[in-house]
């Protein structure tokens, strides 16, 4: 009987090592590259733009970057600028012109480059709303002496905006708080400005889950109200006197669905338990964003 078992077991296991199917990876379909074009637009900047190509999930290169582009911008529908040459060899073109885009006008671009399909998107650039107070409070704070005289400490405070939404429009907006430093630069051999954007944290009920610390949300629950948001945030290693920037963005219907799909993409691409996220893209035949948005500007000192 034992024997006869120990044979029944070697000819299952023998059934079920010939039913199993082995796939090589050369099976996969290696879907041909696309363009990837990036561009987020505003009144007070230059149209600027990354190139590079999408690769299959499967390829194992390096994401290069498209340094052979051609790149026309139209406004309603006239063509007013072709950019071709990036900055460096890096994808990243921008303009050299003064032409900037103009609130209330549509914009759209054709985006070609040799060995791929042309793409193109469209997007407007909102009006942006204006910011009628803000209201900042510190909730802790505690400072310290170190190398001599310099001071440093850190500061938990809370910052609220009030704001009148448009009536019977579909607005969608972004708060951020930016504190300005300076960098050097070893390459330039000069001193750079750079901005760094505060962890926000809110309990407002408009607040879509997006980034974690990037406040975007609608006015979905206040359409034509006047409204006011707050947000808690705290500054490490904050110098004693120092001007906090308080952006507060109107962002394009596009430009909110992209930020909040990549901010779950984010959150969520290192949890095995977690749902796919499709991030956001309105290149017609490629990938990426082309959106635009507007910002009203508030400082504390």
């Amino acid at each position: 009987m034992k024997i006869k078992k120990i044979l029944f077991i070697l000819l299952a296991i023998a059934c079920l090592w010939a039913c199993e199917k082995v796939e090589d990876i050369v099976d996969f379909p290696r879907h041909k590259s696309r363009l990837v074009v990036n561009g987020f637009f505003h009144a007070d900047g230059r149209w600027e733009f990354d190139v590079s190509k999408s690769l299959s999930v499967i390829d194992n290169a390096p994401l290069a970057k498209i340094n052979n582009a051609s790149i026309q911008i139209f406004e309603n529908d006239i063509l007013i600028e072709t950019l071709t040459l990036p900055l460096i060899k890096d994808g990243f073109y921008h303009s050299d012109t003064d032409s900037k885009p103009v609130f209330g006008k549509n914009y759209s671009i054709v985006v070609s480059a040799d060995g791929f399909e042309s793409v193109s998107a469209a997007d407007k650039l909102p009006t942006p709303v204006p910011i009628v107070s803000t209201d900042f409070k510190i909730i802790d704070s505690s400072f310290y002496t170190s190398s001599g005289s310099n001071i440093y400490g850190y500061i938990n405070s809370t910052v609220s905006i009030k704001f009148n939404d448009p009536v019977g429009e579909e607005n969608f907006y972004q708060l951020e708080v930016l504190y300005p430093y300076t960098l050097y630069n070893f390459d330039s051999s000069k001193y750079q400005n750079r901005f760094i954007s505060f962890h926000l944290n809110s309990d407002d009920l408009s607040i879509e889950e997006g980034l974690e610390g990037n406040i975007i949300f609608s006015d979905l629950i206040f359409d034509g109200q006047t409204y006011e948001i707050s947000a808690e945030f705290t500054h490490y290693n904050a110098p004693p006197e120092f001007t906090y920037y308080i952006y507060f963005k109107s962002l394009s219907k596009s430009c909110f669905l992209y930020k909040k799909t990549y901010g779950l993409y984010l959150n969520k691409m290192n949890d095995p338990f977690a749902e796919p996220v499709q991030v956001y893209n309105n290149i017609e035949n490629g990938f990426g964003i082309f959106a635009g948005y507007a910002a009203d500007v508030d400082t504390i000192k």
